[in-house]
């Protein structure tokens, strides 16, 4: 019966016979019979007498092809792990950011309309929120962004206090929301 895999052990190979095999296999895709002899220290007729009887060659390029598959898929999880934690980041980003924006407007007793804090830059705020979206946004599987969808800083900057108030009304309503959320899911 053969092993489950080629570069396992045959049950004709002798035990001498299968460590030629695996420093043979061990030397990597540029292999040859001379190098893996000089590295066992054995004559390089018997490596060749025994590659030939244990098909050497075709066991040792089933194992680089698994090498090869199983690099590809750590890889494969190191990028997934990577863009986990990208993820994670943009999230807690824009959760600093709404929960800061959320502080950012008071609503005056007086005339009951939304008013800013004066002692906070509201741009910052928005500036970290955006960090957090443009991060979320550029992580593949992202939805793509709808045309005009972005804020730039220079808009920003352009904005009126109104207009500022008005944004900073929706992020309290979405921080509002979050915080909804979050207590429905507890």
């Amino acid at each position: 019966m053969a092993p489950a895999r080629p570069w396992e052990r045959r049950p004709e190979e002798s035990p001498e016979a299968y460590d030629g095999f695996r420093t043979y296999r061990d030397c990597g895709p540029g292999r040859s019979l001379r190098e893996a002899a000089g590295r066992a220290g054995k004559s390089p007729s018997m490596m060749a007498q025994w590659s030939r009887r244990h098909a050497w060659r075709q066991r040792a390029f089933a194992w680089d092809l698994e090498q090869d598959r199983e690099a590809e898929a750590a890889l494969r999880q190191a990028r997934e792990k990577a863009l986990e934690r990208q993820a994670q980041d943009a999230d807690r980003l824009q959760r600093l950011a709404m929960a800061r924006l959320g502080k950012l407007v008071q609503r005056n007793p007086h005339t009951g309309e939304l008013e800013l804090d004066p002692g906070v830059g509201v741009q910052d705020a928005v500036r970290i929120y955006k960090l957090g979206l443009d991060i979320e946004r550029s992580l593949p599987g992202a939805p793509e962004r709808a045309e005009g969808e972005e804020v730039e800083e220079d808009e920003l900057r352009r904005m009126s206090d109104k207009e500022l108030r008005e944004l900073i009304a929706l992020a309290k309503q979405r921080v509002s929301k979050q915080a909804k959320e979050t207590e429905d899911d507890s």
